[in-house]
């Protein structure tokens, strides 16, 4: 009986001693998992609303003759490291982890560029009413980050938008 005491004692102490997980109140910054077990504050980028990133999540079609170009951030390696996103020469927004851009743009030939630490450079042709999904990794090597943008396909770049939150991207001038 004492032993059973006591093990109740301990199981009611850790349950009163440990909180649940909780998402911070300032909805830019957000917790993230880099290593399988353990949470750790991800860096802060400013972040659309909640419906907003619903909305983008929805996958509806570009409009107006326009293409949309999705930029997803995902993984979270460097988990405290903020990329710059830079189109065709104009800076359109600042990822963190597990988080995304929506761009709607013209038909044409645009440059994309990712710094972290370094230059990550993608040339991509988009055409009207298409979707295009580019993935941004990022590995470290002997203390540089390295990124590498890549375009990927609609169902593992819809998989990556879903299960990230979206950033605030500058409009893209006309």
């Amino acid at each position: 009986m004492g032993n059973q005491r006591i093990v109740c004692s301990g199981l009611l102490l850790c349950l009163t001693a440990c909180t649940p997980f909780e998402q911070p109140k300032d909805d830019r910054v957000f917790l993230c998992r880099p290593f399988s077990h353990v949470w750790k504050e991800c860096a802060a980028v400013p972040l659309a609303s909640a419906l907003d990133d619903k909305e983008a999540k929805l996958f509806s079609p570009p409009i107006d003759g326009k293409a949309q170009v999705y930029v997803v951030r995902r993984y979270v390696n460097e988990y405290q490291k903020r990329s710059k996103i830079v189109l065709d020469g104009r800076p359109v927004a600042v990822l963190g982890p597990q988080t995304y851009i929506l761009l709607n743009l013209d038909p044409g030939q645009h440059t994309f560029v990712a710094t972290t630490d370094d230059r990550s450079v993608l040339q991509l042709t988009v055409l009207p009413s298409k979707t295009y999904y580019i993935k941004y990794s990022l590995t470290q090597w002997l203390g540089t980050v390295s990124g590498k943008l890549v375009v990927t396909d609609e169902e593992q770049g819809q998989s990556l938008v879903i299960a990230s939150k979206r950033a605030i991207a500058q409009p893209v001038p006309q």
